[in-house]
């Protein structure tokens, strides 16, 4: 039995068509978007990946917490929100202060130093030991979690 079945037999497994309108006026933007940037040649690598250094904090923040964000966060927490579990909201409000903490403190320390990654500014700090050690540790923690992000992943592509 598919998984939406067995958890609402109300649920159908088929999509409608406003759910083919949304997922094409998605991936038509992101077409559009992805047209548009990409006429706008970066003047150098401090451009490319650094933004220019113009972003704002504010925008820096932001994006590092959306990039902590998973298929597991949109799949998994609203069905343990409905079941009466909001310990990820505890998460969620961590989540918040670790940004503006990072906002304030650790961007500005990052621009200040004018590297050009986290990594190459723990180098400059602590040397390349620390950097060696954060990117091994990174690496580890990319692999373990990949395998888990894309069996959540797919659990509603099978639902499809």
């Amino acid at each position: 039995m598919p998984i939406s079945s067995s958890v609402n037999p109300s649920i159908s497994n088929h999509l409608v068509m406003l759910d083919w309108v949304v997922l094409g006026g998605y991936f038509a933007v992101l077409l559009i978007t992805g047209i548009l940037f990409s006429r706008r040649s970066p003047k150098s690598s401090d451009d490319y990946f650094l933004g220019g250094r113009k972003m704002p904090i504010w925008a820096v923040a932001i994006s590092l917490v959306a990039t902590s964000l998973s298929a597991a966060t949109f799949i998994g927490t609203p069905e343990e929100a409905y079941n009466g579990d909001l310990t990820y909201l505890a998460t969620n409000i961590g989540m918040v202060l670790a940004a503006l903490t990072i906002a304030l403190l650790f961007i500005p320390a990052f621009y200040k130093s004018r590297s050009e990654s986290i990594y190459h500014l723990l180098e400059l700090r602590f040397g390349p030991a620390a950097r060696k050690a954060a990117s091994v540790s990174f690496l580890l923690g990319r692999i373990l979690a990949s395998g888990a992000r894309i069996y959540i992943g797919a659990i509603p592509a099978a639902i499809l």
